[in-house]
């Protein structure tokens, strides 16, 4: 059947075998997509969860707005923080769904400032099946009327400055009615995509190293063995004399004398 036409009918030659008959099968999952952020805040329920980090440029580091004297932003944790919502998909959309069965009633918000002027905020609700959240976005635009000439610009330049201004004020202006166009429904995203912006203050920051604990009581320093004392070698002043002969030498036997003869 082709549009409301029902007595025309239209034959094909492709069966649909793999057509599915859920609706979701049939949607475009692209929505939106966030460039050139600028900053990113979030308010959880939980005040002390609250977050904001910013940059100077779009090649600057990002910092923790409001810092306290203790906090230092990790930027290898944030890395995933400053990404988020740069090319999100939705699975599909959640038809008449309550704001407070959906969590949209008390969400988690987060706003996205980028340099281009546009300014995303999106709600977070309550988790879904199948790892989804419900979500909603708004999204609205700040753009310069006129463009600032460059302090040492030439005025050769000017003509090509100003369509070049022109350009991406067309191009800016085009994408926010494209994707307000996507304002009006609630969607169910994935839980990959949302994670990111649900993280605490705490999961941001570099962690503190903890001070070894002093000890109330005084330890007792181990006593320090002293090794034996060796006394010097000495000689026995009283050197045994050599043993007396208990037999006595015999006198060595008497030569005897011949009487002389008469002559």
């Amino acid at each position: 059947m082709i549009s409301n036409d029902v007595k025309t009918v239209a034959l094909i030659s492709d069966p649909l075998a793999n057509a599915e008959a859920k609706p979701a099968e049939w949607l475009s999952k692209e929505f939106f997509k966030i460039e050139n952020v600028k900053s990113i805040s979030v308010i959880a329920t939980n005040a002390t969860n609250n977050w904001k980090i910013t940059r100077e440029s779009a090649t600057a580091e990002w910092k923790l707005a409001d810092a306290r004297q203790d906090e230092s932003l990790d930027t290898a944790k944030s890395s995933g923080v400053t990404s988020a919502l740069s090319f999100p998909q939705f699975a599909d959309v959640a038809v008449n769904a309550k704001p407070e069965e959906a969590g949209l009633d008390k969400p988690v918000t987060a706003t996205l400032e980028t340099f281009d002027g546009l300014t995303y905020v999106a709600k977070i609700g309550k988790p879904a099946e199948a790892d989804n959240y419900y979500f909603q976005f708004n999204v609205t635009g700040d753009f310069p009327k006129e463009r600032t000439p460059g302090k040492d610009e030439k005025p050769e330049d000017k003509t090509k400055l100003d369509k070049e201004f022109a350009d991406n004020l067309k191009k800016q202006q085009d994408k926010l009615k494209a994707e307000q166009a996507y304002t009006k429904w609630t969607y169910l995203v994935g839980k990959y995509t949302i994670d990111p912006l649900l993280k605490e203050r705490k999961d941001l920051l570099v962690e503190k190293k903890e001070e070894p604990k002093k000890e109330d009581a005084k330890t007792e320093e181990p006593k320090k063995e002293e090794p034996p004392k060796v006394e010097p070698y000495k000689e026995d002043s009283k050197k045994e004399e050599p043993k007396k002969e208990e037999a006595k030498k015999e006198n060595p036997p008497k030569e005897e004398t011949k009487p002389e003869e008469k002559k």
